[in-house]
């Protein structure tokens, strides 16, 4: 498809009002002439396919919010077809983009202040119908089609109540700048971190994956002070007299309170940590306590089961040697018994003799039998070998 084809047929589809079916046509073509639009697509489908369920089949959003989104993705898809006809700027170029914060320094506790963020392509779109002051930073940023904008107040108490009308994601469009505006009140009176955090969507491999900066604003925030002007010049009445001695016993009186608050947050703080010093060795005392009543258990169970081991080796060894002793006295039993029924017959030591003197005789006879061999081989050698 030739790319003036492609375009006419895209702005056909925006202009008859047919929406889904011009995203359906614009992913499904846009890799033939660029890929650098392809994240935006998604993400413009994904925008428009969640308002158009909670629009019909949950009803969580009204026909004016749901008309209003469905203009801003028709203004988005012919924003990227002008882009692919232009091609003026490379595909790098066309991300960069600008950032501008306007935060207050100082800010009044109970009143509440009006906080301004923007983005754009353009640095001359940021400062249209803007008042400039100390207050406001330009920065620049890398800008996606879809950015989100938030104020946290990151402190551990709560210190900033934040309210705002506009939404967190919003599109950046090329003509002008997108604004978020917060309105800010402190709640308590000192120096307190406040944190703006930006986030860039983008579709990687299919996913939404979002790229967040982080900008830390130290604000000081005072008890109410005197009115004042865009010069800086105290702003006072003329009708009365002694508006010099007025302005510096309400300033002597304002920097009393501000001098009393701080020592009662002060003494609050000091308060909080005595206290959370007394809970902690509270704590410790009653972790102790318990640690030493669980090792005096522990020793209680061992020198009971010392005990018992104890008392049962004794109990074993009491077992065998009466064992021992009835064995040793059922065997005299049958001894004495055997001895009884079946007696020794008794003999004379002339008895005893016997054995030794048959010993003897059967060695003589021995001898006796050695002697008349060795005669008759002397007189068989004799006859037969001298010859």
């Amino acid at each position: 498809m030739h790319k003036s084809e492609f375009l006419n047929r895209l702005r056909e589809l925006v202009g008859e009002g047919r929406t889904e079916e011009a995203l359906d046509f614009l992913e499904a073509n846009i890799k033939d002439f660029t890929a650098f639009f392809s994240n935006d697509i998604v993400m413009l489908k994904s925008q428009f396919v969640s308002a158009k369920s909670q629009f019909l089949l949950k009803g969580l959003i009204e026909n004016s919010e749901f008309a209003r989104i469905t203009a801003r993705v028709n203004f988005a898809i012919l924003e990227i077809g002008d882009k692919i006809e232009k091609k003026t700027e490379t595909s790098e170029s066309k991300r960069r983009g600008h950032l501008l914060h306007k935060i207050p320094s100082k800010m009044v506790k109970e009143k509440e202040t009006k906080c301004i963020i923007r983005i754009a392509y353009l640095l001359e779109q940021l400062i249209v119908g803007l008042t400039i002051d100390e207050d406001t930073i330009f920065q620049a940023i890398q800008v996606t089609c879809l950015m989100s904008v938030e104020l946290i107040d990151d402190n551990e108490i709560n210190t900033f109540e934040i309210r705002t009308s506009t939404d967190e994601e919003q599109f950046i469009i090329n003509e002008e700048c997108t604004q978020w505006i917060f309105k800010v009140r402190p709640l308590r009176i000192g120096c307190f971190p406040l944190l703006l955090k930006i986030g860039a969507v983008e579709v990687i491999n299919g996913k939404e994956r979002k790229r967040n900066i982080i900008i830390e604003k130290e604000i000081k925030i005072t008890v109410e002070s005197l009115q004042e002007d865009e010069t800086d010049f105290t702003v006072i009445s003329l009708e009365n007299e002694n508006y010099l001695t007025d302005i510096r016993a309400e300033k002597e009186r304002k920097n009393q309170e501000f001098q009393r608050l701080e020592k009662e947050r002060l003494a609050a703080m000091e308060e909080a940590k005595r206290n959370a010093e007394k809970e902690g060795e509270q704590k410790n005392r009653k972790e102790e306590e318990k640690r030493r009543k669980l090792e005096a258990e522990r020793q209680k169970r061992e020198a009971e089961e010392w005990y018992k081991y104890k008392r049962r080796h004794r109990h074993r060894e009491e077992s065998h040697r009466q064992r021992r002793e009835e064995s040793h006295r059922h065997r005299e039993e049958r001894r004495r018994d055997s001895e009884d029924y079946y007696p020794v017959p008794k003999h004379s030591p002339s008895q005893d003799m016997i054995p030794d003197a048959s010993r003897k005789n059967s060695s003589c006879s021995g001898i006796l039998f050695l002697i008349i061999i060795i005669i008759v081989v002397a007189l068989i050698w004799f006859f037969f070998f001298n010859k």
